[in-house]
């Protein structure tokens, strides 16, 4: 087996993953905090429809929150990375932030129309995902939206920046996506691949499905 594909044993992969976001809070924004995933923000914002309370699971320095809110949806933010919150504040000081796990969300069960976590479940290991799932399907309304981005491919790895700063990252496959989706109570609505922004080789694969 190669390598590169075999589960990492360090049991503290997120927490790692959190303090280089924490470093690397300032530089992110700037570099991504205006990418604007047209065809996913519009994709998800119809199936929620109208004035609904979304939650950005992973929400970083408030990118989709803005974006969100442009197009009529009550956004609350969540992450565990305080610098990554401290940007969001800066970014949309009105809206509500939460720091908080994603395997442990602090929310009551059906309290949200829809839940958008673009690039953020994908700093689990894949063991975990199904819990991370599960909380999702606990605070949505019966009938609520879940987007969720993460990268193609298979295992999980750490990676690492020109910087020497390194992250973990899990991949996945279409198929073993909708299958954990529907395995946590989910139907699959729409789903597409899309090329990396940044040309790195590993496409994003999106669907959007529903309780």
């Amino acid at each position: 087996m190669d390598p590169n594909l075999q589960e990492p044993e360090n049991p503290h992969a997120v927490a790692e993953t959190v303090a280089r976001y924490d470093q690397i809070a300032a530089e992110f924004a700037a570099l991504w905090g205006d990418l604007r995933l047209q065809r996913q923000l519009h994709a998800f914002a119809r199936r929620v429809g109208g004035q609904r309370r979304v939650l950005d699971l992973g929400c970083g320095p408030g990118r989709d929150i803005r974006f969100l809110t442009e197009l009529g949806c009550q956004v609350v933010g969540l992450d565990l990375s305080t610098g990554m919150l401290s940007r969001a504040r800066q970014r949309m000081p009105g809206a509500p932030l939460i720091q908080a796990d994603l395997r442990s969300l602090p929310l009551a069960p059906g309290s949200l129309d829809g839940i958008w976590a673009c690039a953020s479940l994908l700093h689990l290991p894949r063991a975990q995902f199904p819990v991370a799932l599960a909380e999702v399907a606990r605070l949505l309304k019966h009938g609520g939206v879940f987007y969720l981005a993460v990268k193609g491919g298979q295992g999980q790895r750490w990676l690492t920046d020109q910087a020497g700063r390194r992250y973990f990252v899990a991949f996945y496959r279409p198929g073993e996506l909708r299958t954990a989706l529907v395995a946590a109570g989910f139907q699959n609505l729409e789903s597409w691949v899309a090329a990396d922004s940044a040309g790195r080789d590993e496409p994003w694969i999106n669907i959007i499905s529903n309780t």
